[in-house]
């Protein structure tokens, strides 16, 4: 393996890191959102739950029963683990921005060796990068397929440029840079 296979392999860890970050940012907030929102209504269930049967007509057992389904469709909202699900995601979200620091480490050490240099040191800190996102990619649920491919779009606009969010895209602002490139070095030579 070579310095360039290797730092295409930083970074493709990199991108996929900055992807699943992007992705488990969101899915932490809406989680949290949620769990909120969840928390808010059962206070107001069991508020009403109590003070229902004391403003309808007591003659019937209507605001008794009605009063006992509020406060129970509370309790069941109560159980629900939407706080348990925002810790799952801030958990991964912290696990995918420790791998992408990590490969942007090394995709930036690499950047600074020559083509024939000694890689084994790096090397071996690439394939340890690569398991930890394996082991992190095998602790993922199944994924919103369309909130995943925003993210992925997000990160290469990030990546390439404001308004790049397509293959064509890319290859287009990929052969504008290697033909400003290689107009500088024209330039610079003549």
């Amino acid at each position: 393996m070579d310095v360039q296979t290797l730092s295409l392999q930083a970074y493709e860890l990199k991108t996929t890191g900055g992807i699943n970050q992007r992705y488990h940012q969101l899915l932490e907030w809406w989680w949290g959102a949620a769990d909120k929102c969840i928390r808010v209504l059962i206070g107001v269930l069991s508020v009403l739950g109590v003070l229902w049967p004391m403003f309808v007509d007591s003659d019937s057992t209507a605001p008794a029963w009605s009063g006992f389904a509020l406060i129970a469709l509370a309790l069941v909202l109560n159980v629900m683990p939407l706080g348990d699900r925002e810790k799952f995601h801030a958990d991964l979200f912290r696990g995918w921005s420790e791998l992408r620091k990590d490969a942007e480490r090394l995709e930036f050490k690499l950047k600074s060796l020559q083509e024939n240099a000694n890689i084994k040191v790096h090397f071996e800190r690439s394939e340890e990068i690569a398991d930890k996102a394996n082991s992190l990619n095998a602790s993922e649920p199944a994924p919103w397929k369309r909130l995943l491919k925003r993210c992925y779009w997000d990160e290469i606009e990030c990546q390439w440029g404001e308004g790049i969010r397509s293959n064509d895209a890319i290859e287009r602002e990929r052969a504008k840079r290697l033909n400003a490139i290689t107009a500088s070095g024209v330039a610079a030579a003549g």
